[in-house]
């Protein structure tokens, strides 16, 4: 059997016939804004519910008292004006928000959490034989404790003041807490409590002009051939453009800058998708191939590999080979040198790593004692933001990674990475 080739003509012919056909075809299905409204959309039905997730609650700490507030259940209605002067809410259609100049916006309401835990009115002191002589159910107390212990948590990260210097994840009780006995909480929820307002973007789920039929928006004084995919602010339409940009949230190994005197630079950009809070950290190998050191944010100056891994509390070989996760004996050799590195005059302990890091703080005007806890607050809660709430095991084991594809491009195990 023998098989004849199609001919290139009748082909051509077809596209030519049918190409503007499937364009048109497309656009009637998808419009030229869907772009702009899937991603809105994925914002309105998942963005907004994810950064009350990944942000902290508020802990407010006193000796005697913990104060905590959770927000959750984010609800979204729809586009609602409150009109000036007037204790009144209505709907309103984009076109009365043009002529009004009124910014086409809905409430976003959630679930407010009050937790109060009060302590007793007198520490409780405690001796060895008094144990069996406090009368309190187990379950209660060692629940009350776990978040208690995790209130103080939050509150530590969430203010560099507090933040207590933790030998590998270990923390000892402050004096003025030690004997506390702790009431049961008290717990207290508000629902449909107004946060923000949130513009509502055109023919996005959340727009009343969604649900209208082509006549029906044509009669609430739309223009049949408006795709939507933009946003009315005090009445004038703003839209979102978009721009290129380097990716962000991935590592990438290039060539260093010779000026600089380095061989390779492993660079990430990390930004939270939710807040597009951003920062950057650079490990970096020196041309010598001996001097390997991270550029942290906030920090005016190259530390030591071995000085940041001791500040996080990583301090012997096999402690770093298990967190980079490199075993051959050329890599072994360079994480000998990381951990020589970190073994420093003045650097004995994970608290003097953190005072040698604050040397290079770049917080003017901060006082010298308070530079200690600013620089645990960088290497700590500043670094990854694209993690979001993350561990400290997480932040370091993502530190590993980078230094990781540093040592395999320097050992000759994988190429440079094309930023294009």
């Amino acid at each position: 059997m023998s098989i004849v080739p199609l001919s290139d003509e009748p082909r051509e012919q077809l596209d030519k016939a049918h190409l503007w056909k499937i364009f048109q075809s497309h656009y009637d299905q998808h419009g030229l804004a869907r772009h702009q409204i899937d991603g809105v959309n994925d914002f309105y039905e998942n963005g907004i519910a994810s950064i009350l997730r990944d942000e902290p609650d508020i802990v407010v700490e006193k000796p005697n008292l913990i104060y905590r507030v959770s927000l959750s259940d984010p609800y979204l209605p729809g586009p609602t004006v409150m009109e000036e002067g007037l204790n009144l809410k209505s709907d309103r259609d984009p076109a009365e928000c043009r002529l009004r100049h009124l910014t086409y916006d809905s409430p976003l309401t959630v679930t407010v959490t009050e937790t109060i835990i009060e302590a007793e009115e007198a520490p409780l002191e405690l001796s060895d034989g008094d144990e069996d002589q406090v009368e309190e159910k187990e379950e209660d107390r060692e629940a009350t404790e776990q978040l208690v212990d995790e209130s103080r948590a939050i509150a530590k990260v969430a203010d560099a003041k507090d933040v207590t210097y933790k030998k590998k994840e270990a923390e000892t009780e402050s004096p003025d807490q030690a004997g506390v006995r702790w009431k049961k909480p008290v717990v207290r929820t508000y629902t449909r409590v107004q946060l923000a307002k949130v513009p509502i973007m055109l023919r996005s789920s959340r727009c009343r002009l969604s649900g209208y039929t082509p006549d029906e928006r044509i009669d609430h004084g739309e223009d049949e051939w408006d795709h939507g995919g933009y946003f009315l602010i005090r009445g004038r339409e703003r839209v979102l453009v978009a721009q290129t940009r380097a990716i962000y949230n991935k590592v990438i190994v290039k060539k260093g800058k010779a000026d600089k005197k380095l061989k390779y630079t492993a660079d990430i950009r990390s930004m939270s998708e939710e807040t597009g809070h951003s920062v950057s950290v650079t490990a970096s190998i020196a041309e010598d191939n001996r001097i390997l050191t991270f550029t942290l944010p906030y920090i005016k100056d190259q530390i030591p590999m071995g000085v940041v891994f001791r500040a996080l509390g990583v301090e012997t070989v096999d402690e770093l080979t298990d967190v980079i996760g490199l075993y051959t004996p050329k890599a072994v050799r360079y994480i000998r040198t990381i951990v020589r590195d970190g073994f420093r005059a003045e650097v004995r302990s994970q608290e003097s790593a953190i005072k040698f890091i604050s040397k290079y703080c770049n917080q003017s005007g901060a006082k010298e004692s308070e530079k200690p806890a600013y620089a645990w607050q960088v290497v700590d809660g500043e670094l990854f933001p694209h993690l979001g709430v993350a561990t400290h095991k997480e932040k370091i084991y993502f530190l590993g990674h980078i230094v990781k594809k540093l040592l395999l491009v320097q050992l000759g195990f994988r190429s440079l990475d094309n930023r294009d």
